[in-house]
């Protein structure tokens, strides 16, 4: 019995707060006993806002939260809260407070539930680093937060125009995928720009062996194909980083679809051909 219990207060201690290498974060906790948490620590309030189908937001997750010298001063400086916006625990608290407009949403709050410091997207460990600092510095201070995170269309098609000329630089790769994360989190991206950004990663991933842009452009394209399910030229990028990432019966529905919306929309007969030769490569694979 003495060993069932140990069991139970240790599951229960690790459903409290994930630690590991890099920062440690409450999930299973409301809002206001986050901030009681942070007041008795005198520390501020970090909360991570992203949803389960965000790729910048994994790549926050798998990639960024996890090194250990943002770990290191996270921990110091605040208490860290992660919170799924489309459940319901806390959710709700926040929306009432901050009006999320994309994900992920950054924000950083003082003791007494003031919002101090925000931002919107993704980026490396230097950026992470540099909201953290700027929130510690801002401390109490209610702010009007300027969003250094933010990227907008010429900044995107500079990144992307760099990394096509270039196409075996890793550093011009890293800055497309990181400007294309905060761009595509905005929600003001231009499907054509998200499909052709989508398709450019489609095509160089390999160059990097960087699955992850690729499970991120899976996303992007997803969003895509949702907003316009009848364009061809958007479920047959979906469709062949569908396959690449192994989901074969998926590819082969989205490319039957591009090859029949090809056809009914009387697309040009190479893009046909293109298709229903796609479409036969992803049926030999199932």
């Amino acid at each position: 019995m003495k060993k069932l219990s140990i069991l139970v207060m240790f599951c229960l201690g690790f459903a409290l707060i994930v630690k590991g290498q890099g920062i440690e974060f409450y999930k299973d906790i409301q809002f206001k006993e986050a901030l009681s948490k942070a007041s008795a620590e005198g520390k501020l309030l970090f909360v991570d806002c992203y949803t389960t189908w965000c790729g910048p937001c994994t790549y926050l997750s798998k990639n960024i939260f996890t090194q250990q010298n943002v770990g290191d001063f996270y921990n110091k400086n605040f208490i860290n809260l992660k919170v799924d916006m489309e459940a319901n625990l806390n959710g709700p608290a926040i929306n009432s407070r901050v009006q999320i407009r994309a994900y992920p949403t950054l924000l950083f709050f003082n003791a007494n539930g003031e919002l101090v410091h925000s931002t919107e997207g993704a980026g490396d460990v230097q950026y992470v680093l540099s909201l953290g600092k700027e929130a510690v510095k801002k401390g109490g201070k209610t702010v009007v937060n300027n969003n250094p995170g933010q990227v907008d269309e010429d900044q995107f098609v500079a990144a992307y125009k760099s990394s096509s000329a270039n196409k075996n630089n890793q550093s011009l790769w890293n800055d497309f995928i990181k400007k294309a994360g905060i761009y595509f989190a905005m929600d003001q991206a231009d499907n054509d720009h998200i499909n052709n950004a989508c398709w450019f990663i489609y095509e160089n991933y390999t160059n990097f062996n960087d699955r992850m842009a690729l499970q991120s452009a899976k996303v992007w394209s997803a969003k895509s194909v949702s907003s316009k399910p009848g364009s061809s030229y958007y479920n047959d990028t979906y469709a062949h980083i569908l396959f690449d990432l192994g989901d074969y019966t998926a590819a082969v529905k989205h490319e039957d679809i591009a090859l029949q919306k090809a056809i009914q929309n009387g697309d040009k007969q190479e893009d046909i051909d293109f298709y229903r030769e796609a479409l036969a490569r992803f049926k030999g694979a199932k």
